[in-house]
């Protein structure tokens, strides 16, 4: 009896896969947003930023019930702790700011990905997985996201105190409104451990393939 031969399946399935379907998601999701945008130019609109409630001159509400649509009978909701401060009509340079306050992460995530599709499909050639090459691109990779995570934080945390000190006098801005990509940065430490330990692997087995 003759057994059908199954196909080798490729080692770096299915994250090859579900890094190639984002890719192509987040391309299509930029295109409709771009095309579905409803105002003229990019970046318009308001310009907001967050602010502890507490921290302001104004009257504290955070423990004031408020009415809300949908709560269950016996239940209450509870203001939130914090306020949007907005610029109804912001200039150019208060524009810029509020930009900043999320662009960095988002590009971040975009060259990340781009990072991680190029490092799979140099990878998946034959020969290229195991090699010190291929830990080198993920050392890199690993790196780029931990301090690509650090420095967004920053350019993210002190676009936001500057928009809120543009808007508001007598606000202080302090460490505890830093925003930081706590999981960007972890995971970019995890994958430099990764590419250690292949490093580590493939000098062994080039030391031993050497002595046999």
């Amino acid at each position: 009896m003759i057994l059908g031969t199954r196909a080798v399946r490729s080692p770096l399935e299915p994250i090859t896969t579900g890094v190639g379907c984002l890719t192509d998601l987040t391309i299509v999701l930029l295109i409709i947003g771009v095309l579905a945008r409803p105002q003229p130019a990019p970046g318009g609109g308001p310009v907001c930023t967050t602010v502890p409630v507490d921290s302001g001159p104004a009257d504290p509400v955070s423990h004031q019930w408020v009415r809300m649509l949908g709560v269950a009978p016996g239940s209450h909701a509870i203001s939130a702790s914090t306020l949007s401060v907005c610029a109804t009509h912001p200039d150019a340079f208060l524009r810029t700011t509020g930009m900043l306050m999320s662009l960095p992460l988002l590009v971040l995530f975009l060259s990340s990905l781009w990072l991680l599709r190029r490092f799979l499909k140099a990878a998946g050639r034959p020969g290229r997985l195991y090699s010190l090459d291929s830990a080198r691109r993920l050392r890199f990779l690993g790196w780029y996201l931990a301090g690509g995570a650090v420095l967004a934080g920053i350019i993210e945390s002190v676009a936001s105190g500057v928009v809120l000190a543009q808007q508001t006098s007598g606000v202080a801005w302090g460490p505890t409104e830093l925003r930081f990509p706590w999981f960007a940065f972890l995971v970019g430490l995890g994958v430099i451990t990764c590419a250690r330990v292949m490093r580590i692997g493939v000098t062994m087995r080039e030391d031993l393939d050497g002595t046999v």
